[in-house]
Protein backbone atom coordinates (compact mmCIF):
# COMPACT_ATOMS: atom_id res chain seq x y z
CA UNK A 1 0.00 0.00 0.00
CA UNK A 2 0.90 3.71 -0.43
CA UNK A 3 -0.98 5.58 1.73
CA UNK A 4 1.58 5.65 4.44
CA UNK A 5 4.87 6.87 2.22
CA UNK A 6 5.52 10.64 1.73
CA UNK A 7 4.40 12.28 -0.73
CA UNK A 8 7.04 13.68 -3.77
CA UNK A 9 5.75 16.91 -5.12
CA UNK A 10 5.58 15.75 -8.78
CA UNK A 11 2.58 14.80 -11.26
CA UNK A 12 2.43 11.30 -12.88
CA UNK A 13 1.17 11.24 -15.92
CA UNK A 14 -0.89 7.64 -17.17
CA UNK A 15 -1.53 7.36 -20.77
CA UNK A 16 -3.70 4.67 -21.88
CA UNK A 17 -6.42 2.86 -24.39
CA UNK A 18 -5.85 2.26 -28.24
CA UNK A 19 -4.47 4.34 -30.62
CA UNK A 20 -7.63 5.51 -32.76
CA UNK A 21 -8.79 5.21 -36.29
CA UNK A 22 -9.58 8.28 -38.15
CA UNK A 23 -12.97 7.97 -38.48
CA UNK A 24 -14.67 6.82 -35.21
CA UNK A 25 -13.98 6.18 -31.94
CA UNK A 26 -13.42 2.19 -32.59
CA UNK A 27 -10.66 2.73 -34.38
CA UNK A 28 -11.80 2.54 -38.17
CA UNK A 29 -9.91 4.23 -40.77
CA UNK A 30 -6.01 5.39 -41.00
CA UNK A 31 -4.47 5.50 -37.85
CA UNK A 32 -4.66 8.37 -36.17
CA UNK A 33 -1.56 11.19 -35.89
CA UNK A 34 -0.15 10.20 -32.64
CA UNK A 35 3.01 11.53 -33.31
CA UNK A 36 1.89 15.14 -33.89
CA UNK A 37 -0.41 14.53 -30.21
CA UNK A 38 2.11 13.44 -28.45
CA UNK A 39 4.41 16.55 -29.75
CA UNK A 40 1.44 18.80 -28.06
CA UNK A 41 1.05 16.95 -24.72
CA UNK A 42 5.01 17.06 -24.35
CA UNK A 43 5.25 20.49 -25.17
CA UNK A 44 2.49 21.82 -22.57
CA UNK A 45 2.00 18.72 -20.15
CA UNK A 46 4.75 16.37 -19.60
CA UNK A 47 8.18 18.64 -20.27
CA UNK A 48 6.61 21.77 -18.21
CA UNK A 49 5.94 19.90 -15.02
CA UNK A 50 8.48 17.36 -15.41
CA UNK A 51 6.35 14.40 -15.31
CA UNK A 52 6.79 10.60 -15.33
CA UNK A 53 4.66 8.45 -17.63
CA UNK A 54 3.30 5.47 -17.01
CA UNK A 55 1.85 3.79 -19.93
CA UNK A 56 -0.89 0.86 -20.40
CA UNK A 57 -2.25 0.21 -24.11
CA UNK A 58 -3.60 -2.50 -26.47
CA UNK A 59 -2.06 -0.80 -29.09
CA UNK A 60 0.60 -2.95 -29.11
CA UNK A 61 1.91 -2.88 -33.19
CA UNK A 62 2.37 1.26 -31.68
CA UNK A 63 4.52 -0.19 -28.65
CA UNK A 64 7.93 0.72 -29.88
CA UNK A 65 7.01 3.78 -31.03
CA UNK A 66 5.07 4.77 -28.02
CA UNK A 67 7.91 4.30 -25.43
CA UNK A 68 10.33 5.92 -27.89
CA UNK A 69 8.48 9.44 -27.59
CA UNK A 70 7.06 9.19 -23.85
CA UNK A 71 10.03 7.43 -22.38
CA UNK A 72 7.71 5.54 -19.49
CA UNK A 73 8.89 4.64 -16.39
CA UNK A 74 6.44 1.50 -16.62
CA UNK A 75 4.75 0.25 -19.54
CA UNK A 76 2.57 -2.65 -20.01
CA UNK A 77 1.32 -3.49 -23.79
CA UNK A 78 -1.52 -6.02 -24.45
CA UNK A 79 -3.50 -7.32 -26.67
CA UNK A 80 -7.38 -6.02 -26.78
CA UNK A 81 -9.74 -8.15 -24.49
CA UNK A 82 -13.02 -8.77 -25.16
CA UNK A 83 -14.08 -8.74 -21.06
CA UNK A 84 -16.89 -10.93 -21.92
CA UNK A 85 -18.62 -8.42 -24.65
CA UNK A 86 -19.08 -10.32 -28.06
CA UNK A 87 -18.60 -7.45 -30.48
CA UNK A 88 -18.81 -9.89 -34.17
CA UNK A 89 -22.68 -9.32 -34.63
CA UNK A 90 -25.51 -6.32 -33.56
CA UNK A 91 -23.61 -5.96 -30.74
CA UNK A 92 -20.72 -4.19 -32.28
CA UNK A 93 -23.71 -1.16 -33.25
CA UNK A 94 -25.99 -1.30 -30.33
CA UNK A 95 -26.30 2.32 -29.41
CA UNK A 96 -25.11 1.31 -25.53
CA UNK A 97 -23.63 -2.19 -25.58
CA UNK A 98 -20.79 -1.14 -28.01
CA UNK A 99 -20.13 2.03 -26.01
CA UNK A 100 -19.97 -0.05 -22.52
CA UNK A 101 -17.56 -2.45 -24.21
CA UNK A 102 -15.23 1.02 -25.34
CA UNK A 103 -15.97 2.24 -21.68
CA UNK A 104 -15.02 -0.91 -20.09
CA UNK A 105 -11.88 -1.43 -22.17
CA UNK A 106 -10.93 2.26 -21.53
CA UNK A 107 -11.22 1.80 -17.66
CA UNK A 108 -9.69 -1.40 -17.40
CA UNK A 109 -6.60 -0.10 -19.25
CA UNK A 110 -6.69 3.33 -17.04
CA UNK A 111 -6.93 1.14 -14.23
CA UNK A 112 -3.50 -1.10 -15.29
CA UNK A 113 -1.79 1.87 -16.04
CA UNK A 114 -2.36 3.20 -12.37
CA UNK A 115 -1.16 0.00 -11.05
CA UNK A 116 1.92 0.69 -12.88
CA UNK A 117 1.73 4.08 -11.15
CA UNK A 118 1.25 2.31 -7.12
CA UNK A 119 4.50 -0.91 -7.90
CA UNK A 120 6.73 2.16 -9.25
CA UNK A 121 5.68 4.27 -5.89
CA UNK A 122 6.70 1.61 -3.84
CA UNK A 123 9.61 1.00 -5.50
CA UNK A 124 10.61 3.93 -4.65
CA UNK A 125 9.41 4.77 -1.40
CA UNK A 126 7.13 7.90 -2.50
CA UNK A 127 3.36 9.06 -3.40
CA UNK A 128 2.85 11.61 -6.38
CA UNK A 129 1.13 14.88 -5.22
CA UNK A 130 -1.23 14.66 -8.47
CA UNK A 131 -2.13 11.70 -11.07
CA UNK A 132 -3.23 12.70 -14.49
CA UNK A 133 -5.08 10.02 -16.73
CA UNK A 134 -4.98 10.95 -20.40
CA UNK A 135 -5.39 9.98 -24.25
CA UNK A 136 -2.73 9.27 -26.83
CA UNK A 137 -5.56 11.06 -29.36
CA UNK A 138 -5.45 14.69 -27.31
CA UNK A 139 -4.05 18.11 -29.18
CA UNK A 140 -3.01 19.96 -26.11
CA UNK A 141 -2.94 24.11 -26.95
CA UNK A 142 -2.49 25.05 -23.31
CA UNK A 143 0.39 24.97 -20.40
CA UNK A 144 -0.94 22.81 -17.51
CA UNK A 145 0.09 24.57 -14.27
CA UNK A 146 -0.63 23.22 -11.22
CA UNK A 147 -0.41 26.17 -9.12
CA UNK A 148 -3.62 26.72 -6.64
CA UNK A 149 -5.33 23.13 -7.42
CA UNK A 150 -6.82 21.52 -5.01
CA UNK A 151 -6.02 17.92 -4.16
CA UNK A 152 -9.33 17.38 -2.63
CA UNK A 153 -11.04 17.41 -6.12
CA UNK A 154 -10.71 16.08 -9.20
CA UNK A 155 -10.34 18.46 -12.52
CA UNK A 156 -11.94 17.39 -15.85
CA UNK A 157 -12.59 19.43 -19.09
CA UNK A 158 -15.03 21.89 -19.82
CA UNK A 159 -17.34 21.06 -22.32
CA UNK A 160 -19.48 23.74 -23.26
CA UNK A 161 -22.10 21.97 -24.91
CA UNK A 162 -23.26 20.45 -21.13
CA UNK A 163 -21.94 24.17 -19.09
CA UNK A 164 -24.59 22.61 -15.76
CA UNK A 165 -23.25 19.26 -15.35
CA UNK A 166 -25.19 19.08 -12.84
CA UNK A 167 -28.62 19.53 -14.97
CA UNK A 168 -27.16 17.06 -17.34
CA UNK A 169 -26.16 14.45 -15.39
CA UNK A 170 -22.82 13.66 -17.85
CA UNK A 171 -19.27 15.27 -17.77
CA UNK A 172 -16.79 15.49 -20.83
CA UNK A 173 -14.59 12.51 -19.34
CA UNK A 174 -11.74 12.84 -21.63
CA UNK A 175 -8.98 13.20 -18.89
CA UNK A 176 -9.23 13.31 -14.89
CA UNK A 177 -6.49 15.04 -12.61
CA UNK A 178 -6.50 14.71 -9.04
CA UNK A 179 -3.80 13.23 -6.07
CA UNK A 180 -2.88 9.80 -5.98
CA UNK A 181 -5.74 8.80 -3.07
CA UNK A 182 -8.23 9.81 -5.19
CA UNK A 183 -7.36 8.60 -8.58
CA UNK A 184 -6.37 5.68 -6.72
CA UNK A 185 -9.75 4.79 -5.76
CA UNK A 186 -11.65 6.49 -8.88
CA UNK A 187 -9.33 3.82 -11.59
CA UNK A 188 -11.18 1.13 -10.93
CA UNK A 189 -14.26 1.78 -12.92
CA UNK A 190 -13.43 -0.82 -14.74
CA UNK A 191 -13.67 -3.33 -12.41
CA UNK A 192 -16.69 -1.77 -11.03
CA UNK A 193 -19.06 -2.47 -14.25
CA UNK A 194 -17.09 -5.64 -14.68
CA UNK A 195 -18.52 -7.05 -10.85
CA UNK A 196 -21.69 -5.57 -10.87
CA UNK A 197 -22.97 -6.78 -14.25
CA UNK A 198 -23.47 -4.53 -17.22
CA UNK A 199 -26.97 -4.44 -17.01
CA UNK A 200 -27.09 -1.81 -14.73
CA UNK A 201 -24.29 0.48 -16.55
CA UNK A 202 -25.95 0.37 -19.64
CA UNK A 203 -25.89 4.11 -19.82
CA UNK A 204 -23.70 7.19 -21.97
CA UNK A 205 -20.51 6.68 -20.74
CA UNK A 206 -20.91 10.70 -19.84
CA UNK A 207 -23.77 9.68 -17.37
CA UNK A 208 -21.37 6.56 -15.66
CA UNK A 209 -18.77 8.84 -14.99
CA UNK A 210 -20.57 11.62 -13.42
CA UNK A 211 -22.16 9.28 -10.97
CA UNK A 212 -19.19 7.76 -10.31
CA UNK A 213 -17.68 10.89 -9.30
CA UNK A 214 -20.14 11.97 -7.14
CA UNK A 215 -20.63 8.90 -5.46
CA UNK A 216 -16.77 9.77 -5.02
CA UNK A 217 -16.31 12.98 -3.86
CA UNK A 218 -19.85 13.04 -2.28
CA UNK A 219 -20.39 16.98 -4.23
CA UNK A 220 -20.25 18.10 -7.91
CA UNK A 221 -18.65 21.35 -5.99
CA UNK A 222 -14.98 18.93 -6.04
CA UNK A 223 -15.84 18.67 -9.91
CA UNK A 224 -13.41 21.34 -11.46
CA UNK A 225 -11.82 22.12 -14.51
CA UNK A 226 -8.41 22.75 -16.17
CA UNK A 227 -8.94 22.92 -19.45
CA UNK A 228 -11.36 24.01 -22.28
CA UNK A 229 -12.92 22.02 -24.63
CA UNK A 230 -11.82 23.46 -28.23
CA UNK A 231 -10.20 26.63 -26.70
CA UNK A 232 -7.50 24.63 -24.79
CA UNK A 233 -7.73 20.75 -26.09
CA UNK A 234 -9.70 19.24 -28.70
CA UNK A 235 -9.32 14.85 -30.41
CA UNK A 236 -7.31 15.12 -33.49
CA UNK A 237 -9.24 13.22 -35.66
CA UNK A 238 -12.08 16.09 -34.96
CA UNK A 239 -9.35 18.27 -35.71
CA UNK A 240 -8.06 16.80 -38.51
CA UNK A 241 -11.87 16.60 -39.86
CA UNK A 242 -14.09 18.71 -38.34
CA UNK A 243 -17.33 16.90 -40.36
CA UNK A 244 -16.80 13.92 -37.89
CA UNK A 245 -18.27 16.57 -35.02
CA UNK A 246 -20.58 19.46 -36.31
CA UNK A 247 -20.82 20.93 -33.12
CA UNK A 248 -17.37 21.43 -32.89
CA UNK A 249 -18.27 24.31 -36.12
CA UNK A 250 -20.61 25.89 -33.23
CA UNK A 251 -18.01 26.17 -30.55
CA UNK A 252 -14.97 27.09 -32.54
CA UNK A 253 -13.29 24.07 -33.98
CA UNK A 254 -11.79 25.51 -37.19
CA UNK A 255 -10.17 28.40 -35.02
CA UNK A 256 -8.79 25.22 -33.20
CA UNK A 257 -7.83 23.33 -36.40
CA UNK A 258 -5.86 26.43 -37.33
CA UNK A 259 -3.76 26.91 -33.53
CA UNK A 260 -2.72 23.73 -33.79
CA UNK A 261 -1.30 24.16 -36.76
CA UNK A 262 0.20 26.95 -36.05
CA UNK A 263 1.71 24.96 -32.45
CA UNK A 264 3.54 22.23 -34.19
CA UNK A 265 5.14 24.97 -36.52
CA UNK A 266 6.22 26.32 -33.55
CA UNK A 267 7.28 23.04 -32.15
CA UNK A 268 8.85 21.91 -34.90
CA UNK A 269 10.74 25.31 -35.45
Amino acid sequence: MTMNLPIKDKLAVILGGIISGDTDRNGCGNLIDFESCAKTILHNIINPNNCDVFIHSWSTDQKKDLIRIYKPKKFLFEEQEMFGFDLSGEEAIHPTKGQLFRTVSRYMSVERGMELKRQYEIEYGFRYKWVLVFRFDYIVLKRLSLNDLDTNSIYIGYEPHWPDIDKECMIYDGFFLGSSEIMNVFSDFGTTILQSGHEKYNFSCHHLIYYRLIDLLGSSKRIKYIYNRFEDFEIWRFINNPDLNLLGLKYGILDTRERTKRLLEEIDA
